[in-house]
């Protein structure tokens, strides 16, 4: 009794509390789904269409938002009237000191509904949900403890293993490593096998100075078989950082055994091997790589670098004429080539030409500077090759200067 004709406004309250009531997303923002259902749940439902009063009625319900001190609302305030029939929606928000109020009302301009009413009440419904739906997302302040909010909700959770590895990376991004090793051995506990969850530990492991952990961390990654050619390129750095190039070089032989076209893993194979002192085991890997990797000019120009070390000039030279057969202009391949062909028999012409090459493609090139200046001079063009030996001495960075300015004091004692 008394629903049909109230004397007064029949007011009902009610609060609504449930730990899912507003999503809490990784970055931090509580994300609130707004939707007419939302707002009419429950007053409407408790006044049907058939239990309308003679008179007219009005169905409001308020959704007041105070999120954390701080927080932003990420959407436009919401505004919305529309009128079906005896129906009419009319939604609002208000928002002061941080706290939004959103007022969903709905008025019938009469009791009972005939059938045309009720299909212009479902019009009106169905238009507001369309205008008003939206996530009402709340962003955290600028400065939010991302690192320390995953760690919080972690701790809160400590069987969920995908929360645990989450909060472990959010701290290693954030510059705190020691904290973020327990969650991430805390995930492994737990069984999360993935690859990611090696690497960030490690990570973890080589910022908090544990070089033992972070190896076998990484080793682990690195026998899985879906590690990636970054794993053994991880662990090669870190056993090279440790000064053990030999082991170093061990590791990436692996890599490239299990991922033969991965130029990387060639590359710091074949300068871990010199590193380590086994220059003829460094020409074998730079060999391998130009065979696996024909169409790299890059290749080809360590497999030159490798074979002139050790002093196999037709190597060296039939390798650098293969790299820029396959990017002409590289001023440090040119000057190479250049200074290989200084000595060869008929070579002096195209030479000094590729040393011209460098040094206009690359004008504070002292070191090509320098093999102009050489070319020129065995060419009979002492003037050309002292101007030449000058840019040397200009361009040249202090470390570097003394051997140039060396050349001209010998040259200038030279008989004319």
């Amino acid at each position: 009794s008394g629903l049909q004709a109230p004397a007064a406004s029949l007011v009902l309250k009610g609060n609504l509390n449930h730990p899912d009531l507003a999503g809490v997303r990784l970055d931090g923002a509580l994300v609130l789904p707004l939707d007419l259902a939302f707002l009419t749940d429950g007053p409407l439902a408790a006044f049907a269409a058939d239990a309308l009063s003679e008179g007219a009625r009005v169905v409001e319900r308020r959704l007041v938002l105070r999120p954390p001190a701080g927080y932003r609302f990420g959407w436009d305030p919401v505004d919305y009237a529309g009128t079906e029939g005896p129906v009419r929606v009319q939604v609002t928000e208000a928002r002061a000191g941080g706290v939004a109020e959103i007022r969903a009302r709905i008025t019938f301009d009469r009791g009972r509904l005939d059938p045309p009413d009720r299909v212009a009440m479902l019009l009106a419904l169905r238009d507001a949900h369309r205008a008003v739906q939206r996530p009402l997302e709340m962003h955290p302040p600028p400065g939010f403890d991302r690192a320390g909010f995953l760690l919080a909700m972690a701790e809160e959770q400590p069987d969920n293993a995908r929360l645990q590895l989450l909060a472990g990376e959010a701290l290693v991004h954030a510059k705190r490593p020691r904290e973020a090793i327990a969650p991430l051995q805390r995930a492994q506990a737990l069984g999360l096998d993935e690859p990611r969850l090696l690497a960030i530990l490690s990570a973890a492991l080589f910022r908090a100075d544990d070089y033992a952990g972070a190896q076998a961390s990484l080793e682990q990654l690195a026998a899985r078989p879906d590690a990636l050619p970054a794993a053994h390129l991880m662990l090669a750095a870190l056993l090279t950082d440790q000064g053990r190039h030999g082991d170093a070089a061990a590791a990436l032989s692996r890599g490239v055994q299990r991922h033969p076209q991965d130029l990387r893993l060639h590359q710091k194979l074949v300068k871990a091997l010199g590193r380590a002192g086994d220059r003829r085991a460094a020409l074998q890997a730079a060999r391998a790589m130009a065979d696996a990797h024909p169409d790299e000019d890059a290749a080809h120009a360590l497999l030159g670098d490798v074979a002139n070390d050790l002093g196999e000039v037709p190597e060296a030279v039939a390798a650098y004429r293969a790299a820029l057969a396959l990017t002409p202009e590289q001023p440090r391949i040119l000057n190479n080539l250049a200074w290989l062909l200084r000595d060869q028999p008929g070579t002096l012409r195209e030479a000094i030409e590729l040393a011209e090459r460098a040094v206009a493609l690359e004008p504070d090139a002292d070191a090509a500077w320098d093999t102009l200046a050489v070319l020129r001079r065995q060419a009979g063009d002492r003037a050309g090759a002292r101007r030449a030996l000058e840019r040397a001495v200009q361009t040249a960075p202090a470390h570097r200067r003394q051997i140039y300015t060396d050349r001209q004091a010998a040259w200038a004692r030279e008989a004319p």
